[in-house]
């Protein structure tokens, strides 16, 4: 299990934290998965969007709706995986995937 997303609040997620810069922190996490499960056994309900997909919760995170996509490692690295990009402008984005910055595209 593992987070991506803004970095700041990547961070947030990864240590817990719910107060101060991390008030705002949203997590998606598609309903069923066990990172759901282990999201909800560590925040309260309000920081948590539950989702019906991975494509959901990317939606979701593009849009602000969550800042912080929690899922299983290998589908979070799979999306910056060259080839896998969405648009054909090539505008990189950063993405911190645990403690791993990537590039991924808008």
């Amino acid at each position: 299990m593992a987070y991506s997303g803004d970095e700041s609040f990547v961070k947030c997620a990864e240590e817990g934290k719910r107060f101060d810069e991390c008030a705002s922190l949203l997590i998606c996490a598609s309903e069923g998965s066990t990172s759901l499960d282990f999201v909800q056994s560590s925040f309260p309900y309000n920081f948590i969007v539950v989702g019906d997909s991975n494509q959901e919760n990317e939606k979701r995170r593009s849009n602000g709706t969550c800042n912080v996509i929690a899922d299983d490692r290998s589908f979070l690295l799979d999306r910056v995986t060259p080839g896998n990009e969405t648009t054909n402008n090539g505008d990189a984005n950063v993405v911190i995937v645990g403690d791993k910055k990537l590039n991924t595209y808008k």
